[in-house]
């Protein structure tokens, strides 16, 4: 679909960015020379072998995004350290440039794939608008920012035809499984917040105020509700649209640090471009974030003499001047990690300004070892609690949902492109080398099993590339794999499966290792790698395949390719050290989570 308020001579354009086959094809019916060069990051188009297609982060190597990550945690803490000592600067807004400083490191390494050529000479942009999901249409690298001083860069938009793409969503799940899953405590929560809107400050022992909510915070407040709490959601409301102020006295601080770090990984004609966006964006966020003060000091004018916040990851604008906010009314802010991935994680550091223990008081976490994580980060302020799993994590054992998957075997892919939303935090391969790595393991590996396989792709809230993922293709080619097309969190899924596989530490591993099912996880050191401590630990207690060592397609062609009553067998060998792993690695207690954790809110005082 055309955008006919821009006029484009096509026939002109030599070099063309563009990330999406359908508006690719627009562009040649309008004139754009087939043998034009097409420097993209989509999976789609690459994998096409189109010899005008080139990779565009092409001098990114492996090595190269290893190095790049390496520098970033020392960097968002340089930003903080430079702007905490200065007069006029608060907590909230250092800790903010530093979560902006990383983030920025996407528009840092996009800046990287460009050259003084691209400054000078004619280049066409064909981005796209269309249905991106929950943050809106990010589906477009930011080259017009990048080259907005050269005067032969032109940029049209193409709108996308509609599509079936979906961000993942509950409504395939009937009500009756979600709330078998979810359990009492979640019908308590949702009730109490209902109720509590009417219950007089006078009549409750307190106020539990919940800005966002996970698993273990829907269960600890319904805990605290039974023990006479109210129960509130709290909700950023803008206050004070007209208040002016004064400017900031940081940027001829922050612009030498940002210029060191931007000359390590740009051609020297785009330093300043480069420097002077991350620069503006910090600064402009720092500045904000005094009409966050205002606003929540409004909101939280009249609140109990014994309020406390629970958050689900704090970090940004909001949450960052909350906390300050809170402190000057003595009012505890209270994190609560969502799944398993600072215990296991290698890379997962680089992310501390996040951390819930750099933006809290007080932390409840699932494991000591993840308590520890988090209190050791740089930016720590918070002391942590280790409670385990959420009950509904630990359901997932007896859990069972009837739906129609036939296959014994589900792969659950963590291959999650960052396209335009993020850096690589704890990645070392490019969006197209993910999709490489996955398309070899079912090629190789999967395809060849003599087994039925489900294949699921990552759950995604917003859409990185217009195109459909490739893999998806060659999964619907495959005779033995079937492509799951429900758009549905994995616990919903796992009961239909008798063996599970995937990869990557993150929280995905969590809910697979709590059904007991026989559990493969496929370690690579450039895809979301285990710590040294946990690859030792979960090689006992799990199926651990090394992704990275020789012949590992066939080693584990041959160990699917056995009987899954083979599978089995071998899997109940490891209980002893899995019990070990679990305790650990994922959950440090498995009874009455919610009740132990609202204990331990409710004794919590600054």
């Amino acid at each position: 679909m055309e955008n006919v308020t821009q006029i484009v001579d096509f026939t002109k354009y030599k070099n063309v960015f563009c990330d999406s086959q359908e508006a690719l094809q627009w562009a040649y019916k309008k004139g754009l020379p087939k043998n034009a060069l097409i420097r993209t990051s989509s999976p789609a188009l690459l994998h096409s072998k189109d010899s005008c297609v080139r990779h565009v982060e092409e001098s990114w190597s492996s090595e190269r995004i290893k190095k790049f990550q390496s520098g970033m945690l020392d960097f968002s803490k340089e930003i903080f350290d430079s702007l905490i000592v200065i007069e006029g600067v608060t907590r909230a807004m250092a800790i903010g440039a530093s979560q902006d400083a990383l983030r920025l490191h996407l528009f840092l390494y996009k800046t990287g794939c460009l050259n003084k050529n691209d400054l000078i000479e004619e280049r066409l942009f064909i981005s796209v608008d269309g249905f991106g999901g929950r943050y809106g249409n990010n589906m477009n690298s930011p080259w017009d920012e990048i080259l907005i001083k050269n005067p032969h860069f032109k940029k049209i938009t193409y709108s996308l035809n509609n599509s079936n793409w979906e961000p993942q969503s509950v409504k395939s799940v009937s009500l009756f499984d979600r709330i078998r899953l979810a359990g009492l405590d979640t019908i308590i929560y949702r009730l109490a917040i209902k109720i509590s809107k009417f219950i007089p400050q006078s009549l409750s022992k307190g106020d539990i105020l919940i800005t966002s909510e996970n698993e273990l915070i829907i269960e600890a407040a319904a805990n605290l509700f039974k023990k006479g709490y109210s129960i509130k959601s709290l909700k950023y409301q803008e206050k004070g649209n007209h208040v002016l102020f004064e400017e900031l006295n940081i940027k001829q601080h922050l612009l030498p640090i940002i210029k060191r770090r931007v000359g390590d990984w740009v051609d020297p004609s785009l330093i300043d471009i480069c420097s002077n966006h991350m620069l503006s964006k910090i600064y402009s966020n720092a500045l904000l974030t005094k009409k966050y003060y205002f606003s929540w000091k409004s909101i939280l004018h009249k609140v109990h003499n014994n309020t406390k916040v629970l958050s689900n990851s704090p970090a940004g604008i909001q949450g960052n001047v909350l906390y300050d906010v809170c402190k000057q009314k003595k009012i505890p802010v209270i994190g609560v990690l969502h799944g398993s991935t600072h215990e296991i994680n290698k890379l997962i550091a680089v992310r501390s300004a996040f951390f819930d223990a750099s933006l809290t008081d007080f932390f409840l976490t699932h494991t000591d070892i993840a308590k520890k994580v988090q209190q050791n980060n740089p930016f720590s302020i918070g002391s942590g609690h280790a409670i385990g799993l959420p009950s509904r994590t630990l359901r997932m054992r007896d859990y069972k949902r009837k739906i129609s998957y036939n296959a014994p075997i589900l792969y659950a892919s963590t291959n999650l492109y960052r396209g335009c939303l993020v850096p690589p935090y704890t990645d070392e391969d490019t969006d197209y080398g993910g999709f490489v790595r996955e398309y070899n393991l079912a090629s190789s590996v999967f395809s060849k099993i003599p087994h039925e396989l489900c294949y699921k792709t990552y759950p995604l809230e917003n859409r990185r590339f217009p195109d459909e993922d490739p893999i998806e293709g060659y999964i619907n080619r495959s005779e033995n794999l079937n492509l799951i097309k429900e758009k549905v969190d994995m616990r919903y899924l796992l009961s239909s499966f008798k063996v599970i596989i995937t990869s990557g530490a993150t929280s995905t591993l969590g809910w697979a290792v709590m059904t007991e099912k026989p559990l493969i996880f496929i370690n690579w050191a450039r895809h979301n790698p285990l710590s040294d401590d946990a690859y030792e630990s979960l090689n006992k207690g799990i199926f651990l395949f090394d992704g990275d060592s020789e012949n590992f397609h066939n080693k584990l062609l041959s160990f699917l390719s056995k009987s899954i009553e083979d599978i089995f067998v071998e899997w109940n060998e490891k209980e002893h050290s899995r019990i070990k792993m679990i305790e650990k690695y994922f959950s440090k207690n498995t009874k009455k989570i919610g009740s132990s954790a609202s204990d331990i809110i409710e004794n919590m005082h600054v």
